[in-house]
């Protein structure tokens, strides 16, 4: 799921950025959408490689809340 939610938040990017091209007032929403598209990456990526593994040590079976 969080894949598809990547991709489908890859292609608002990418569709931003067309439109920017051709609109210049178009430009900070597609930074925006850019930031935030970066931002979910690298979250996940941290999950997968320090978050998961941690878990796994710890015994914990379910992710952290609150």
């Amino acid at each position: 799921m969080t894949i598809a939610l990547l991709v489908t938040f890859a292609s608002a990017v990418v569709l931003a950025w067309v439109l920017a091209s051709r609109r210049a007032e178009y430009r900070p929403v597609a930074w925006l959408l850019t930031a935030g598209l970066v931002i979910d990456v690298g979250r996940h990526l941290y999950d997968l490689a320090v978050l998961a593994p941690l878990r796994d040590e710890l015994g914990v079976d379910v992710p952290w809340t609150g």
